[in-house]
C-alpha cells in the first residue's frame, strides 16, 4: 500500500497547537506535532488503532501540512518505531499520523477547560 509523501494534521487541532505554542514552551507547530505523537505512546498505547484515526482524518482541510522529511527527518526514526511498535503495520506514516492526532484529540481534550496552560498541564498524563 503507498504510504503518505505528507502529514497532514487536520484543521480541527489548530486551535490546541496554538494553544501549546502560546506557552513558549515549544518553538514551533512540528515540534508541538511531534510531542504530541510522544504523548500518544507514551499515555494511550495500545487504547486505539492508528489506522483507523487516520482513516477518519485523512483530508486535507487547510490544517498543518508537513513533507515526511521535514517531520522524520534523513534516519527515519518514526518510520521505523513505527513499524516496530505495530507489526502489522503497512504504511508507517499514515498510522504516525494517527497517533499524532490521536495525541492531539487527548491533549485538547485534557486543556479544553485550562486558559493559561502551565508545563505541568501538557506533561501530565
Amino acid at each position: 500500500m503507498a504510504d503518505l509523501t505528507n502529514i497532514t494534521i487536520p484543521a480541527a487541532y489548530n486551535d490546541v497547537i496554538a494553544k501549546i505554542l502560546d506557552t513558549g514552551y515549544f518553538s514551533d507547530q512540528i515540534t508541538i506535532c511531534k510531542f504530541a505523537f510522544a504523548y500518544a505512546i507514551k499515555n494511550h498505547f495500545g487504547e486505539f488503532n492508528p489506522s483507523d484515526i487516520d482513516k477518519q482524518n485523512s483530508g486535507g482541510d487547510g490544517g498543518l501540512n508537513y513533507n515526511v522529511g521535514s517531520f522524520d527527518g534523513g534516519d527515519k526514526f518514526l518510520f521505523n518505531f513505527v513499524s516496530s511498535a505495530y507489526p502489522d503495520c503497512d504504511s508507517p506514516y499514515k498510522w504516525l499520523r494517527g497517533i499524532v492526532i490521536y495525541g492531539l484529540m487527548k491533549l485538547k481534550e485534557k486543556l479544553k477547560n485550562i486558559n493559561s496552560v502551565s508545563y505541568e498541564d501538557i506533561i501530565s498524563a
